[in-house]
């Protein structure tokens, strides 16, 4: 079997892993944001945008140890999440903010966030958790 197969496998249990911590942090994400309109009528661009800085702490952990298994260390990998996370965050803010002049805020949130998920696997994969354990694909 040559290498190629091995780590697409790998890969994609690092997508699937990915996906499933990204399931439970947009869970975090639209449990904030909803609050924020419904409960203390916040503007919807920033009850998203808190909804989001909210969940990168629960994604981050769980996306280190859980989804790449990385030894990268703490404060290097949380910086580099944190980069990416402002990258997206405003390209989920903008993205956000025309397609709620379309879409009721939660169809909307739910578009921006696929929008910006593979484009994050991909930089965190990368970069941020660059000396994980590729060849794991345990689930």
């Amino acid at each position: 079997m040559s290498a190629a197969p091995v780590r697409s496998a790998a890969v994609r249990g690092q997508f699937a892993r990915y996906f499933v911590v990204g399931c439970a942090a947009l869970a975090v994400h639209l449990a904030v944001m909803s609050a924020a309109i419904e409960l203390v009528g916040m503007w919807e661009t920033w009850a998203s945008s808190l909804g989001l800085a909210v969940s990168l702490g629960v994604n981050f952990l769980l996306q280190r140890r859980y989804t790449f298994r990385s030894s990268v260390p703490l404060a290097t990998g949380g910086a580099l999440f944190v980069g990416f996370a402002l990258l997206t965050l405003t390209i989920n803010a903008a993205l956000f903010d025309w397609l709620t002049g379309k879409l009721h805020y939660l169809p909307a949130q739910l578009l921006s966030t696929a929008v910006v998920f593979v484009m994050n696997f991909h930089l965190n994969r990368r970069f941020t958790f660059r000396q994980s354990i590729t060849s794991d694909n345990r689930p």
